[in-house]
């Protein structure tokens, strides 16, 4: 937990953390803290992913389906059924975006 503190730390620096780079250090610190069962700061990290996707405008990739599955994981462990099913749909609506965008090939 401690690399992947230090490892958003530099990318704030650097500014990446406004990136698809920086998105996946928050994904990797919130995936470390849901194993460490810190639920609520994983939640609160995977939020601050989707944010950056947003912000880059890769929200609809299918890395922000994943990251949407992650916190609907953690969601889960909290309780938080609802926003895990809303999550859930979300990442699910992203993937038929992205399966409908592949060029047939």
């Amino acid at each position: 937990l401690k690399d992947h503190e230090q490892a958003r730390s530099l990318a704030e620096e650097h500014s990446f953390l406004q990136s698809s780079l920086g998105a996946d250090i928050l994904v990797n610190m919130g995936i470390a803290k849901a194993n460490g069962q810190l639920l609520e700061e994983a939640v609160a990290d995977f939020e601050a992913a989707l944010q950056v996707l947003e912000e880059t405008e890769m929200l609809d990739t299918e890395m922000g389906a994943r990251v949407f599955q992650d916190l609907s994981i953690a969601q889960k462990q909290l309780g938080d059924m609802e926003g895990a099913q809303e999550s859930e749909a979300n990442a699910r609506q992203i993937l038929d975006l992205c399966e409908d965008t592949e060029p047939d090939g």
